[in-house]
């Protein structure tokens, strides 16, 4: 029986991996987020001067929603694979963000929720 448990306990240990491909795809939505600001950037600019300072307004917000996105992306990649798949090895980087390994789970849940209600207000 100790020999099932042991195959057990290790197979659900090594599913943890199983989100990275989730996690790659995330980053990679990020170059997708990229390629949509340079595009709504290139719109703006291109149209600036016939534009009204409404449209101007809502393009920038429109930037403004794009970045947050990516930001919060960033986040739930970061403390997602952390805090359910393995320590990020950054070390003593001097480009290491001051909350990478201390945001838990219900941390993340504040963060995502606070990022979507900052993405919604300036959709407003």
């Amino acid at each position: 029986m100790n020999i099932i448990e042991n195959v057990l306990e290790r197979l659900l240990f090594g599913s943890r991996w199983l989100p990275t491909p989730l996690y790659i795809g995330l980053v990679l939505s990020i170059v997708l987020l990229l390629i949509k600001f340079a595009n709504e950037f290139s719109s703006l600019a291109g149209g600036i001067m016939t534009a009204s300072g409404d449209e101007v307004i809502i393009g920038i917000l429109s930037l403004i929603n794009i970045t947050l996105i990516a930001n919060l992306l960033i986040i739930i990649v970061y403390a997602g694979y952390e805090n359910f798949v393995s320590k990020l090895h950054a070390g003593d980087h001097v480009d290491r963000p001051d909350w990478m390994g201390q945001v838990d789970f219900s941390d993340l849940k504040i963060k995502v929720i606070g990022s979507i209600a900052a993405i919604s207000a300036s959709n407003c």
